[in-house]
């Protein structure tokens, strides 16, 4: 797999938007040259898929050895920068994200100002 086009790397869409079985845990990156690399290392053996309708979106089957959070950090491993990294339990519509660096620097502004009000 390789990437030439351009992906908003801060945005991962819901699961429910994307065409992934519900039966399976699965793991979800933005595509990008490190998150390709990411995907082939964290997901072996199971394939890495494309979805969405611009095929930024990148997931797979989490091996059965690792949990969703150990997926998680292997993936860390291999991306530099901030990533949206993302996951989904077998059987759950919930997912669970790492928060990037903006993702707390909005959260923190949004609590001060409500702090000061």
């Amino acid at each position: 797999m390789s990437s030439n086009q351009t992906c908003d790397i801060s945005a991962f869409p819901d699961w429910a938007a994307l065409s992934v079985p519900t039966n399976i845990t699965v793991g979800g990156l933005t595509r990008g040259n490190e998150t390709l690399i990411a995907m082939d290392k964290c997901c072996a053996p199971n394939p890495v898929h494309s979805a969405g309708d611009d095929d930024c979106s990148l997931w797979c089957e989490i091996p059965g050895n690792l949990t969703g959070e150990e997926w998680s950090h292997c993936t860390a491993q291999y991306i530099h920068g901030v990533h949206i990294v993302t996951f989904r339990n077998e059987g759950t519509i919930m997912t669970a994200m790492r928060p990037t660096m903006m993702g707390v620097a909005v959260a923190a502004l949004l609590f001060s100002g409500l702090c000061s009000w």
